[in-house]
């Protein structure tokens, strides 16, 4: 392994150490490395974004989660459940909630 290297060589080079462990990179791969992590992060920002979005009638969160109307609107009203101010339930509470 080198290790005096030139200022080219630097100025290319990105260097990260992690538990004691060095990993070079030159310029060109440390680009496609930055575009494909922010791909991702566009990805997952968009995937949640979508949950987020769609919504569902207490009824509906009812049927899917095989407990009755009243028990999901009792969870709604004590806030174990979120919903809009209309009552619509989003498929990021649903999650939320039963991750708890």
């Amino acid at each position: 392994m080198q290790n005096n290297l030139t200022e080219n060589d630097k100025s290319n080079t990105i260097m990260n150490t992690q538990n004691n462990v060095a990993v070079i990179v030159q310029g060109e791969q440390l680009a496609s490395l930055i575009s494909e992590a922010v791909r991702r992060g566009i990805d997952d920002t968009e995937k949640r974004k979508n949950e987020a979005e769609k919504l569902y009638t207490i009824n509906e969160v009812a049927k899917r989660l095989g407990k009755a109307h009243r028990t999901i609107k009792n969870l709604v009203t004590s806030g174990a459940i979120k919903s809009t101010k209309t009552g619509l339930i989003s498929e990021f509470a649903i999650k939320e909630y039963l991750n708890v």
